[in-house]
Protein backbone atom coordinates (compact mmCIF):
# COMPACT_ATOMS: atom_id res chain seq x y z
CA UNK A 1 0.00 0.00 0.00
CA UNK A 2 2.81 2.27 0.82
CA UNK A 3 4.83 1.55 -1.75
CA UNK A 4 1.57 2.30 -4.24
CA UNK A 5 0.89 5.70 -2.11
CA UNK A 6 4.87 6.53 -2.76
CA UNK A 7 4.33 5.76 -6.44
CA UNK A 8 2.04 9.02 -7.28
CA UNK A 9 4.10 11.20 -4.87
CA UNK A 10 3.96 14.51 -7.35
CA UNK A 11 0.20 14.02 -7.41
CA UNK A 12 0.02 13.44 -3.35
CA UNK A 13 2.09 16.95 -3.35
CA UNK A 14 0.08 19.09 -5.72
CA UNK A 15 -3.22 18.01 -3.92
CA UNK A 16 -1.35 18.67 -0.68
CA UNK A 17 0.10 22.52 -1.74
CA UNK A 18 -3.30 23.28 -3.34
CA UNK A 19 -5.25 22.58 -0.02
CA UNK A 20 -2.71 24.41 2.27
CA UNK A 21 -2.83 27.49 -0.44
CA UNK A 22 -6.31 27.46 -0.19
CA UNK A 23 -6.48 27.15 3.78
CA UNK A 24 -4.30 29.69 4.09
CA UNK A 25 -5.98 31.97 1.62
CA UNK A 26 -9.19 31.24 3.42
CA UNK A 27 -7.67 32.02 6.99
CA UNK A 28 -6.00 35.27 5.93
CA UNK A 29 -8.90 36.62 4.14
CA UNK A 30 -11.29 35.80 6.93
CA UNK A 31 -9.16 37.26 9.39
CA UNK A 32 -8.61 41.00 7.35
CA UNK A 33 -12.39 41.08 5.89
CA UNK A 34 -15.79 41.01 7.00
CA UNK A 35 -18.60 39.19 5.91
CA UNK A 36 -19.51 40.90 2.48
CA UNK A 37 -17.40 43.64 2.68
CA UNK A 38 -15.64 44.23 -0.85
CA UNK A 39 -12.03 44.84 -0.86
CA UNK A 40 -11.19 46.52 -4.24
CA UNK A 41 -8.35 45.15 -5.67
CA UNK A 42 -8.85 47.18 -9.48
CA UNK A 43 -11.46 49.04 -9.45
CA UNK A 44 -14.76 48.11 -11.64
CA UNK A 45 -13.31 44.60 -11.98
CA UNK A 46 -11.78 42.82 -9.62
CA UNK A 47 -11.89 42.80 -5.57
CA UNK A 48 -11.76 40.28 -2.76
CA UNK A 49 -14.80 39.72 -0.37
CA UNK A 50 -15.78 36.73 1.81
CA UNK A 51 -19.13 35.40 0.63
CA UNK A 52 -20.34 31.63 2.67
CA UNK A 53 -21.33 29.18 -0.15
CA UNK A 54 -23.69 26.59 1.58
CA UNK A 55 -24.83 25.40 -1.92
CA UNK A 56 -22.52 24.04 -4.22
CA UNK A 57 -21.68 25.86 -7.64
CA UNK A 58 -23.46 29.03 -7.76
CA UNK A 59 -25.24 28.27 -4.77
CA UNK A 60 -27.46 25.21 -6.02
CA UNK A 61 -28.46 23.03 -3.23
CA UNK A 62 -28.05 25.69 -0.26
CA UNK A 63 -30.79 24.35 1.34
CA UNK A 64 -29.56 20.79 1.39
CA UNK A 65 -27.27 21.48 4.68
CA UNK A 66 -23.75 21.06 4.95
CA UNK A 67 -23.74 17.36 6.35
CA UNK A 68 -25.71 16.23 3.36
CA UNK A 69 -22.47 17.99 0.83
CA UNK A 70 -19.70 16.83 3.41
CA UNK A 71 -21.18 13.17 2.80
CA UNK A 72 -21.17 13.60 -0.81
CA UNK A 73 -18.13 15.07 -1.42
CA UNK A 74 -16.54 12.62 0.89
CA UNK A 75 -17.90 9.52 -1.67
CA UNK A 76 -16.59 12.12 -4.48
CA UNK A 77 -13.23 12.47 -2.71
CA UNK A 78 -13.06 8.71 -2.39
CA UNK A 79 -13.94 8.16 -6.22
CA UNK A 80 -11.16 10.01 -7.75
CA UNK A 81 -8.85 8.43 -5.46
CA UNK A 82 -9.68 5.42 -6.34
CA UNK A 83 -9.32 6.64 -9.98
CA UNK A 84 -6.49 8.43 -9.60
CA UNK A 85 -4.09 4.96 -7.94
CA UNK A 86 -5.42 3.37 -11.03
CA UNK A 87 -4.79 5.95 -14.01
CA UNK A 88 -1.96 5.18 -15.87
CA UNK A 89 -1.70 8.68 -17.50
CA UNK A 90 0.18 11.00 -15.50
CA UNK A 91 -1.85 14.07 -17.00
CA UNK A 92 -5.06 12.24 -16.13
CA UNK A 93 -3.72 11.52 -12.96
CA UNK A 94 -2.81 15.37 -12.54
CA UNK A 95 -6.15 16.19 -13.18
CA UNK A 96 -7.60 14.44 -10.59
CA UNK A 97 -5.12 15.45 -8.26
CA UNK A 98 -6.29 19.17 -8.69
CA UNK A 99 -9.82 17.83 -8.45
CA UNK A 100 -8.81 16.08 -5.14
CA UNK A 101 -7.07 19.19 -3.69
CA UNK A 102 -9.82 21.73 -4.38
CA UNK A 103 -12.61 19.51 -3.31
CA UNK A 104 -11.17 18.46 -0.38
CA UNK A 105 -9.81 22.01 0.68
CA UNK A 106 -13.85 22.96 -0.41
CA UNK A 107 -15.40 19.93 1.93
CA UNK A 108 -12.84 21.02 5.04
CA UNK A 109 -15.20 24.74 4.98
CA UNK A 110 -18.31 22.80 5.10
CA UNK A 111 -16.97 21.11 8.25
CA UNK A 112 -15.47 24.08 9.82
CA UNK A 113 -17.98 26.47 8.67
CA UNK A 114 -20.79 24.75 7.35
CA UNK A 115 -20.52 26.24 3.73
CA UNK A 116 -17.67 26.92 1.59
CA UNK A 117 -15.47 30.06 1.90
CA UNK A 118 -15.34 31.79 -1.52
CA UNK A 119 -13.61 35.36 -1.81
CA UNK A 120 -12.38 35.82 -5.24
CA UNK A 121 -14.90 38.43 -6.65
CA UNK A 122 -15.12 39.74 -10.34
CA UNK A 123 -17.46 42.05 -11.94
CA UNK A 124 -18.39 44.92 -14.37
CA UNK A 125 -19.10 47.99 -12.23
CA UNK A 126 -22.36 47.68 -11.02
CA UNK A 127 -23.96 46.41 -14.29
CA UNK A 128 -22.54 42.36 -14.02
CA UNK A 129 -21.22 40.28 -11.26
CA UNK A 130 -19.97 36.90 -11.13
CA UNK A 131 -20.36 34.72 -8.27
CA UNK A 132 -17.58 34.62 -6.05
CA UNK A 133 -15.40 31.40 -5.87
CA UNK A 134 -11.89 30.84 -4.42
CA UNK A 135 -8.99 28.77 -5.50
CA UNK A 136 -9.93 25.33 -4.67
CA UNK A 137 -12.79 26.10 -7.11
CA UNK A 138 -10.58 27.28 -10.31
CA UNK A 139 -8.15 23.94 -9.12
CA UNK A 140 -11.44 21.85 -9.80
CA UNK A 141 -11.96 23.68 -12.73
CA UNK A 142 -8.68 23.08 -14.22
CA UNK A 143 -9.20 19.34 -13.49
CA UNK A 144 -12.17 18.86 -15.49
CA UNK A 145 -10.46 20.37 -17.84
CA UNK A 146 -7.24 18.59 -18.17
CA UNK A 147 -9.28 15.05 -17.62
CA UNK A 148 -11.57 16.44 -20.99
CA UNK A 149 -8.60 17.24 -22.65
CA UNK A 150 -6.43 13.88 -22.16
CA UNK A 151 -10.08 11.56 -22.05
CA UNK A 152 -12.02 12.86 -24.97
CA UNK A 153 -9.89 15.67 -27.19
CA UNK A 154 -6.78 13.84 -27.03
CA UNK A 155 -7.33 10.49 -26.14
CA UNK A 156 -4.44 8.05 -25.57
CA UNK A 157 -3.42 7.06 -28.84
CA UNK A 158 -3.91 3.05 -29.64
CA UNK A 159 -0.39 1.45 -30.95
CA UNK A 160 -0.83 0.49 -34.81
CA UNK A 161 2.05 -1.28 -35.57
CA UNK A 162 1.29 -3.34 -39.07
CA UNK A 163 0.67 -6.75 -38.45
CA UNK A 164 2.50 -9.46 -39.83
CA UNK A 165 -0.08 -9.98 -42.64
CA UNK A 166 0.18 -8.12 -45.93
CA UNK A 167 -1.94 -5.58 -46.42
CA UNK A 168 -2.08 -5.61 -50.34
CA UNK A 169 -5.90 -7.19 -49.91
Amino acid sequence: MMKTLLRFKIEWLVIISIFIIDQAVKLLLLDMLNMGQIQTIIDGFFGLVIVMNSGVSFGIGRDLGPIFWIIIACIILLLLCYWMMGEENFFQRLGLAFAIGGGGANMIDRFYHGAVVDYLYFHYHHLYAFPAFNIADIMITCGAIILIYFMIIKPKKIDNKPSDKSHDG
